[in-house]
């Protein structure tokens, strides 16, 4: 028979869920192997400590998850599956861009044909986050997540740590961005952004060589991490530029010897277009640097310089962790690439 560990009753996950969650991961991780005997609801109650309605419910979700079966006269057995098969992963994303793209084909590949996800998007809008997961199921065996948001208070972030703290910390994976104030051991994948900004910044330092003024255009109201201005004025400070935050392109005036670093699409756009109606050389008067790759940055402007998150990695690492391939906190990894704009 198999051994149950105790309900805690003071969860806020129902006492059922826990039970079939228990199953779940031993199925996924084959510590539960293919037709072995449930206990019947009787036993289940009394090693438990719970009532046979929450025995019955339990046993009945797992029916309709078609994880058991239930044989008259002889009770309830695992059903022989594919343990894969019963991987049922809720993905939620900020924005449908082409970096997603990217992560979630890398993310589906490594998972395999047998794994049902559900993508969500919420548009960097807190609302909208916090309602998705609000009107979320407890049925999935795991939680992806990531955390951009356009604009945040105190409140939200409370929030936010209340409505990540109250999912199970064993299905939970947190994508490219750390969140402060979640307990308990979940996985995460992340990038370093302080850390990714300086080191990008550094690694092109004979090609910033001819510039003066490094230009980090960052909205007010962005949803990119604050930690990249701690790493771009690290960088400025130790190298002896002058480093300048840019909270609008058309308020700016551009200059021989800037260089423009854009985070954002729409911002990267204003940039081209002053370079291309201005007096100045992209990549000898001025520079430009965008952030995350794409086709046509390749070509633009006879190439724009880049930094870039490996969204392929993000989504493969993302893979293994629910597969159970690895458990922990993972760094992803972050890369310059140089063209004829820089």
């Amino acid at each position: 028979m198999i051994s149950f560990p105790k309900i805690n009753k003071n969860s806020g996950t129902p006492k059922y869920i826990q039970v079939t969650d228990f199953l779940l991961k031993g199925i996924q991780t084959r510590s539960i192997v293919n037709g072995e005997q449930l206990p019947s609801l009787n036993m289940l109650c009394n090693h438990l400590d719970i009532s046979k309605d929450t025995a019955e419910k339990a046993y009945r979700h797992l029916k309709e998850k078609e994880l058991i079966n239930a044989v008259p006269g002889k009770g309830y057995f695992i059903k022989s599956v594919r343990p894969s098969s019963h991987l049922h992963v809720f993905l939620l994303v900020n924005q449908l861009s082409e970096c997603k793209r990217e992560t979630y084909e890398h993310f589906a590949r490594a998972l395999g044909p047998g794994v049902k996800i559900d993508l969500q998007v919420y548009h960097n809008d807190f609302q909208c986050f916090e309602k998705c997961l609000e009107q979320l199921t407890p049925n999935y065996s795991h939680y992806v997540i990531t955390t951009h948001f356009d604009r945040k208070t105190y409140a939200d972030q409370f929030r936010l740590q209340q409505l990540l703290n109250s999912l199970p910390k064993d299905k939970l994976i947190l994508l490219d961005k750390k969140v402060e104030g979640i307990k308990g051991a979940y996985n995460s994948i992340y990038q370093n952004f302080e850390k990714d900004i300086y080191q990008g910044l550094k690694s092109a330092a004979d090609l910033l060589e001819k510039y003066q003024v490094l230009k980090l255009i960052f909205p007010a109201y962005s949803y990119q991490a604050r930690e990249i201005i701690n790493g771009f004025q690290n960088f400025c400070l130790e190298f002896g530029y002058r480093g300048k935050l840019v909270p609008k392109v058309a308020k700016d005036q551009m200059e021989k010897g800037d260089v423009y670093i854009s985070l954002l699409e729409e911002d990267l756009v204003s940039v081209v277009q002053r370079i291309k109606t201005s007096e100045f050389e992209v990549g000898k008067e001025v520079g430009l640097i965008s952030y995350h790759d794409s086709p046509l940055k390749s070509v633009l402007l006879d190439g724009i310089t880049v930094f870039t998150t490996d969204f392929a990695a993000l989504g493969t690492t993302a893979a293994e962790l629910v597969l159970a391939k690895k458990s922990g906190h993972f760094e992803n990894p972050f890369r310059l690439i140089v063209r004829n704009s820089l």
